[in-house]
């Protein structure tokens, strides 16, 4: 951008100092002296005038400037590409360099350190002010940069999610630890420049391809369920979810996948569906009736002997159906059936577990009723009712 186009009160705003603090590295004494008079007149703050490289170092380390201005033709051993290295090998400051005249050779090797910026002598002050104003932003906003990328870069590998980044044609090019984890690997770079489908399973391949299609196309997955392999042959379940990342409008340029390992998860849900199928055959095969009820007062399960013993129905007992319309209808069978619904009422409000209850039926049966609540921290999650017909 040429210099009679920089809006400064922009870049002063956006560099947020008031005063910023320069060292100056000038080995003419006149030229230093002059420059250190056009830069106060700016506003500047001087924070020393040194003439030789091997001194830049030195008073870095004692004033620790916002920025160097550094004449990349220092006479000595040590020449302003040189300071500049050792200044940066320490210190991250910006640097601008300010010189007469310059070879290729010195320009070349001057640009190998990434300056901030470079001045020519003698200095037009609107130029030198606007090559430290958009040294100083430039400076900052890479810091600014990086500081966000290591903040990144920190969650991302503190994840407990595999994270990777594929390009269009999807190669893995970054991944974290999580992933390499994943799928067996001790380290990411196993992961890097192999393609990301590769680690799914036979079974799940195509439909994985027909999603990485879709997310390249911009449409967004969320949570897809996918089969990967481990190194070793072992499945791994994982719910996948992918973006296309876009540098500009219509151009995607990668694609962001997290993938949250949900192995152990399914095969507990699968232990735990096999249990509950378990606990139901059991319960349906007692000789004894039983009576499943949650917390909000619904039946979630009753067993054949108990329909049985209370003559009602499937649609009466039916998961979800209210326990209260269900005692009212089995209350008919009781000969005091106002105390039999007074003693329910007084047994689940109670929370103690009742034993032994006799209860007298209309046709001159007798059953014992047992209860216990479902108790989890002090709350009560449901209740247990349990019939035996009486010889």
């Amino acid at each position: 951008m040429p210099a009679s186009t920089v809006d400064l009160e922009s870049v002063d705003s956006a560099v947020g100092r008031a005063t910023p603090s320069i060292l100056i590295v000038e080995d003419e004494v006149i030229v230093a002296e002059d420059v250190r008079r056009r830069l106060e007149e700016m506003g500047y703050t001087i924070t020393g005038v040194v003439s030789r490289g091997d001194q830049a170092l030195a008073q870095v380390r004692r004033v620790h400037p916002d920025l160097i201005l550094m004449d990349i033709g220092l006479k000595g051993t040590v020449d302003g590409v040189e300071a500049a290295k050792m200044v940066l090998a320490e210190e991250d400051i910006p640097i601008v360099f300010a010189s007469a005249y310059s070879d290729d050779a010195t320009l070349r090797r001057a640009k190998t350190i990434d300056p901030f910026g470079f001045v020519l002598k003698p200095f037009d002050e609107r130029e030198l002010r606007t090559a430290i104003e958009i040294g100083l932003y430039k400076h900052q906003t890479e810091r600014r940069l990086r500081e966000r990328e290591a903040m990144y870069r920190s969650l991302v590998e503190l994840s407990t999610d595999a994270i990777a980044m594929l390009d269009v044609q999807g190669t893995i090019q970054f991944c974290n630890g999580q992933k390499a984890a994943m799928h067996g690997f001790a380290s990411p770079d196993a992961l890097l420049g192999r393609h990301a489908l590769a680690f799914v399973a036979p079974e799940d391949k195509d439909r994985a391809e027909q999603m990485l299609a879709g997310v390249l196309r911009g449409e967004p997955l969320t949570d897809a369920l996918l089969t990967f392999v481990r190194d070793d042959g072992t499945p791994v379940r994982a719910e996948v979810s992918a973006m296309l990342l876009a540098e500009a409008p219509n151009r995607g340029t990668r694609v962001m996948c997290v993938e949250h390992d949900v192995t152990r998860r399914l095969q507990t849900e699968d232990e735990l569906r096999l249990a509950v199928r378990q606990l139901e055959f059991v319960v349906e095969n007692l000789d004894d009736g039983i009576l499943f009820e949650d917390a909000s007062g619904r039946v979630r399960l009753t067993n054949s002997a108990f329909r049985s013993m209370f003559r009602v129905d499937g649609t009466t007992t039916a998961p979800g159906a209210p326990y209260d319309g269900l005692a009212q209808v089995t209350s008919v069978l009781m000969t005091d059936a106002p105390a039999y619904l007074r003693r329910i009422e007084q047994v689940r409000t109670g929370g103690a577990a009742v034993h032994g209850d006799l209860l007298t039926l209309t046709d001159g049966r007798s059953m014992h009723r047992d209860h216990t609540s479902l108790l989890v921290d002090g709350r009560i999650l449901g209740h247990v009712w349990h019939y035996r017909l009486l010889p």
